[in-house]
């Protein structure tokens, strides 16, 4: 013989572990590093990200992102499963000496930050005449 536990209705017994309001953890943009002909060019995801919370700053040799991706007002009840993140974020990156710090430009558009780091012009590729 059988015995049966008594279980959840066929809702909760899906998403038993899933049981939590949406993350208000860290928030990890993904961020792309393209070298390009005339230095790099730095593209930061950040979809759900006002512009105006977002800071980028250059201090030394270091390029910083950071903001935060706000969560929705009463997002803390009513959820069952969550995967969005939201939250402070912060990125560093450590720029190479040949990275012209006067010629930076970022730009904010569609939820993509886009960093161009030029390079300095005695770090730039040239043309080299043969003899």
């Amino acid at each position: 013989m059988f015995t049966l536990t008594p279980s959840r209705n066929l809702f909760d017994e899906l998403f038993r572990d899933f049981d939590s309001a949406p993350s208000k953890s860290t928030f990890n943009p993904a961020v792309d590093v393209l070298q390009v002909e005339d230095g790099f060019q730095l593209r930061a995801e950040l979809p759900g990200v006002a512009k105006e919370s977002l800071q980028v700053e250059l201090k030394d040799q270091t390029l910083s992102i950071s903001g935060e991706k706000a969560a929705p007002a009463g997002s803390s009840q009513g959820y069952r499963y969550s995967e969005i993140q939201y939250g402070k974020f912060q990125r560093h990156f450590q720029l190479a000496e040949s990275i012209d710090r006067d010629r930076l430009e970022a730009k904010f558009e569609n939820g993509i930050l886009d960093i161009r780091l030029y390079l300095r012009p005695e770090h730039g590729p040239r043309q080299i005449q043969i003899a």
